[in-house]
């Protein structure tokens, strides 16, 4: 961009936008000027200079309060005279004696909290660099700059010349400028400066692999940032580093600190932090809803503020819910808005043009019946220079299409390149390599590899290898310099993907490993053959100028069919095809016994095993597929996982949905609970981020806090010695016990949450698990039954070991186990983890799916005992969760809208009654909102129109009064002596997807369903839904009826803001 041909006004306007080079620009142009206005006032080419600096540091951080843009040279040169007066005051003590005369009279900055925290700074590092004078200078320049003496007095005191006096404070004064001028964070530098400096460093984290470290880089700079005085500088800057605390430090994440980067984000108009913020609230919505608060809150919001390109970026979103939705016509329009907010120079520009021309395809009929076997992603990839190597700076991917059976890590080309730290190429040597932050190791194998394809054969290419350490990958891209990318293979899980260079047009960079010059274009073909899956990718070198390249992606992909004769194809058909686009069972029983005749290796055979018994078991086990079982499928999963030792601990690295399989057809009762826990290992590594560490001896303990996805996690865990364990495998001697109490996981994982403990024996591993529910007295436990092979220590992964735990003490019919085959990769070292997780229901006996028995069943226990305080209040908790249960039944009689009416407000009632004669329960008043608009929907599908209306205005009423309520209030679910004064802690479901209940001794538990969470959206979005709600369509059109959507629109956006 030519920002020397702008004006100053067009620059400013820029900056504002969050365009730093804009502001670099006028800073080049106005530099001189600006010198000499604050020379003209201090007349010391030095202090000058770091007049200058601080002028132009001020004018940034203060440049939204400049009210005539097209005259900031004038104000910055303002500001640098006034900047220069400062110092003069601050700095007279230490200019040579022949200035003093010349400058202004001091002023005053008792009362500048930023001047007295600079003089403190300052003055420390003088202090210091005073001691390391000689003795004689010391005691001069002391008596001079700390005492006020003048040469004739300090001649005086010490009984030297004055000649002597002048030369000692010369030479002191020559050798403190040496020494301090030569420090990192010298006296050039202001408060504003050192903190810009440090929030720009910690920036470049975003370019590590690994963020080992950060955490006290981000604990300093806060704490810089907390002396800054108020601007809308420091809030940006307060934004981007909280933001970055939120992604990467466990035990950060929460409501509190959401609101808070949120808050920074606004005053300081961070665009980044800002897009950041609105993708957390939009993420609970999908398709047209989402798009709709994106388009109809959102962005005004941003335009609002001025950011165009968080605006810009949100446009994208917005067409990515149309593409979902096959809304062709508002996709292309949301992509031309995006476009129309960005410059050229912009990465989201190309990403939304090269993705406009996909729309029609990716909205096709074609494309939408048939989905599951395409793939369609579009890449945006930012490449700058900096330290003279290329970095990956910044990137964007959005795709369409649920194709299961490909290796999605391998399409993006240009992201494996940079893999290491986002470096593309150290300028290392053939044979020389170097370590990344997270350990992966980027060499540089030979500069004479050959390499064939479609496009030709390309002599004296350039092998790098990126080898994933921390994971279990291994990269090869072949450069042909002058060409660019010819060929680049994926390993991962011992698979090799390829992707050879098929056609391509290059101009210049004839020494260069990517040619970026604009118009450049390769496309590549897939290592396998266009019979089974089709393929085309395109590279595309959409925009370069001296600083930064931007490169488009895009890639198609469609399953054709898969190999019969590939063991390969076999079982990546079962993990991929085992339920239809309905989620309905499908039969895999030949194409399992094809994977197990085809394997080959311990390995495949390893596989195919354990996956044809899990996707065997999910047919047998379900009702449609096999009417006449009587055992019904819960909780039944196949995962590959590969082990690996980081130090002193063992962790799981996931191989990802690409081989894991699952059927889920959970109730959410509470003795299904340790059921859900079958996946044994996965739930030690998620709650304590090992499944063995070296720490774990008796009397080890340690509350850890962890993060999963947006999860923050903490586990309290204690380690202690137990004796001798028996179980089905055996009698185990000298076994220890980790107790884990963990909390933090949302729905979907709650059942990690609680207390668990894990008892290992030397040379064997874990022989026993053992689930604790609420109030539980007996555990249910998983205990070792087959147990082949061992190794050394408490957790062993040894090649050919089996592990078979069976759950015991379980209630209502359930059946759980959990088997583990390992086999040693030859290919990495590591040990593969195969896991086959049995979770199913014997229904032969009559059961029923009401989970408080399993507690009932507890709560006599207590009783038995003669513990009548403990029976009491696990009572009221069965109170509770009897009435939890009853609310959150389904309705039946779908079909008739006044049964489902009546059933509604049944529901209501016993609210109510749940509260007495003070009403609905605080805790219960979202839930009421909501089950107030379900029974209005089917009043008005009766045609019982004013009672409709009359259900209506009560849902939008106690909609109001939830929203006034402010998070994390404990609110009472009712009379405390029927439900032993437990409490509800509120939540609109940001951050935390269940509802949680407080007990009366303060313990937490979270319940399986958010029945109780009431979203600021959930009125609005059903009230405008087209389809699912089909019972407001008699009275849609009515004015009554659109002055309820208003109001539901003002609610939402009401709460979305206080958000």
């Amino acid at each position: 961009m030519a920002y020397m041909d702008m004006s100053d006004e067009t620059l400013v306007l820029l900056t504002l936008a969050g365009n730093d080079s804009a502001y670099e620009a006028l800073v080049r142009r106005h530099e001189k000027s600006v010198r000499a206005a604050a020379y003209a006032v201090i007349r010391n080419p030095h202090i000058a200079e770091d007049a200058t600096q601080d002028a132009f540091c001020a004018a940034w951080i203060r440049l939204n309060m400049l009210r005539e843009p097209e005259k900031f040279g004038a104000w910055v040169g303002r500001i640098a005279r006034n900047c220069a007066a400062n110092m003069a005051g601050r700095f007279r003590n230490y200019l040579s004696l022949e200035d003093i005369e010349y400058l202004p009279e001091r002023r005053d900055t008792s009362f500048d909290p930023e001047e007295m925290l600079l003089s403190k700074e300052e003055s420390d590092l003088v202090q210091k660099s005073l001691e390391r004078l000689p003795d004689r200078a010391k005691q001069v320049v002391y008596l001079h700059y700390y005492k006020d003496m003048d040469a004739r007095e300090i001649s005086f005191a010490l009984g030297i010349s004055e000649g002597t006096v002048k030369w000692q404070l010369h030479d002191g004064r020559k050798r403190m400028r040496k020494e301090l001028s030569a420090m990192d964070e010298n006296l050039n530098d202001t408060l504003l400066q050192k903190v810009m400096k440090k929030v720009a460093e910690l920036k470049l984290w975003d370019l590590k692999n690994s963020k080992a470290g950060f955490e006290a880089d981000y604990r300093s700079i806060l704490k810089d940032i907390d002396e800054l005085s108020e601007s809308s500088g420091k809030y940006h800057a307060l934004a981007d580093v909280l933001m970055r605390g939120y992604w990467w430090l466990p035990g950060e994440v929460n409501d509190n600190l959401f609101a808070r980067i949120k808050e920074a984000a606004e005053l300081g108009k961070n665009e980044d932090v800002m897009f950041f913020v609105m993708e957390k609230e939009n993420s609970k919505y999908w398709g047209e809803q989402r798009a709709e608060l994106i388009r109809d809150v959102q962005i005004p919001k941003l335009l609002e503020l001025g950011l165009k390109i968080a605006a810009a970026k949100e446009w994208i979103n917005v067409s990515g819910c149309y593409e979902w939705t096959a809304n062709a016509d508002e996709a292309r329009k949301a992509y031309d808005n995006a476009i129309s907010l960005l410059g050229t120079d912009n990465m989201y520009y190309h990403f939304a043009a090269r993705a406009k021309d996909n729309v029609d395809m990716v909205c096709s009929k074609e494309f939408v019946s048939d989905a599951r076997c395409r793939n369609d992603e579009t890449n945006a990839y930012e490449i700058r220079s900096a330290g003279g190597e290329l970095r990956l700076t910044d990137s964007y991917a959005f795709a369409n299409g649920d194709l299961y059976s490909i290796n999605y890590d391998a399409i993006e080309i240009i992201k494996n390149a940079f893999y290491c730290d986002r470096r593309l190429c150290a300028y290392i040597k053939p044979g020389e390599s170097l370590t990344a932050s997270d350990g992966s190791v980027l060499s540089f194998v030979s500069d004479r590899e050959t390499v064939k394809a479609l496009a030709g054969d390309f002599t004296g290419c350039e092998l790098w290898q990126a080898e994933n350490i921390s994971g279990h990958k291994l990269i090869k891209t072949y450069y042909k310099r002058g060409t660019g990318i010819v060929r680049q293979e994926i390993t991962d899980d011992g698979i090799t993907e390829a992707r050879s260079l098929c056609a391509y047009k290059v101009d210049g960079g004839a020494d260069s490993l990517i040619p970026m010059r604009r118009g450049n274009f390769w496309e590549y073909s897939l290592n396998v053959s266009p019979e089974f899956i089709e393929h085309t990718t395109r590279l595309e070198v959409a925009y370069a100028d001296s600083e930064k390249a931007i490169l488009t992606q895009h890639t198609y992909m469609k399953r054709q069919k898969y190999d019969e004769n590939s063991w390969l194809d076999m079982v990546l058909k079962i993990r991929s095809e085992y339920l239809d686009e309905n989620d309905k069972v499908v039969d895999m029983r030949d194409t399992a016994d094809r994977a197990m005749l085809l394997a080959k290796t311990p390995m495949e055979k390893a596989h195919a095993k354990a996956a044809a018994s899990v996707v065997r078991r999910i047919m047998e086990t379900d009702e449609v597929f096999n009417p006449e079982t009587k055992v019904r499928g819960v909780w039944n999963f196949f995962s590959k996982q590969a082990v690996r030792r980081n130090g002193g601990a063992l962790s799981y690295i996931d191989s990802g949905f690409r081989w894991s399989f699952e059927c889920k057809v959970n109730t959410g009762a509470a003795a299904e609970m340790p059921v859900l826990c079958n996946d044994i290992y996965e739930i030690l590594f998620e709650i304590t981020g090992a499944v063995w560490s070296d720490e774990w001896k008796p009397g080890y303990s340690e509350v850890k806090k962890l993060k999963f996805y947006g999860d923050a996690i903490e586990s309290s865990i204690v380690c202690e010695e137990v004796g001798e364990i028996i179980c089905p495998a055996g009698s185990f001697k000298n076994c220890i016990k980790l107790t884990v109490d963990c909390t933090g996981y949302s729905e979907g994982m709650s059942y990690c949450n609680g207390k668990k403990a894990y008892y290992f024996a030397p040379n064997v591993g874990l022989v026993r698990f053992e689930v604790y529910g609420a109030f539980d007295t007996s555990p249910a436990a998983y205990e070792l039954t087959v147990c082949k092979g061992g190794g050394e220590g408490y957790m062993p992964f040894e090649d050919g070991m089996v592990r078979r735990y069976d759950a015991t003490n379980l209630t209502d019919g359930y059946i759980a186990a959990a088997e583990y085959t390992y086999v040693k990769d030859d290919a990495s070292g590591d040990i593969i983890v195969f896991e086959d997780k049995t979770g199913v229901r014997d229904i032969s006996p009559r059961t029923t799916t009401y989970g408080g028995v399993y507690s009932e069943i507890r709560e006599q226990i207590l009783v038995e005992n003669n513990k009548p305080n403990e029976a009491n209040d696990l009572g009221g908790y069965n109170n509770f969760m009897i009435l939890y249960h009853e609310l959150t039944r389904f309705s039946h009689g779908n079909y008739d809208p006044l049964l489902v009416a009546e059933w509604r407000k049944h529901k209501l009632r016993l609210c109510e009654a749940a509260g007495g004669d003070s009403g609905v329960p605080e805790g219960l008043i979202g839930y009421y909102s909501r089950i107030c608009l379900k029974a209005s929907a089917a009043l008005f599908g009766g045609g019982r129109k004013e009672e409709g209306y009359e259900y209506l205005d009560k849902a939008l009423d106690y909609l109001e009064k939830w929203l006034k309520i402010p998070e994390g209030e404990k609110l009472s679910v009712g009379n405390p002596f029927v439900f032993s004064d437990i409490r509800y802690i509120k939540n609109s479901g940001y951050g935390c997807w269940n509802d949680v209940i407080e007990l009366k001794d303060g313990t937490r538990r979270k319940l399986q369903y958010n029945w109780l969470v009431m979203h600021a959206d959930v009125i609005y979005q059903p009230l405008i839904a087209k389809s699912g709600w089909e019972w407001f369509d008699s009275v849609r059109e009515e004015p009554r009826y659109k002055e309820a959507v208003e109001r539901a629109k003002k609610i939402m956006e009401m709460g979305i803001q206080s958000k």
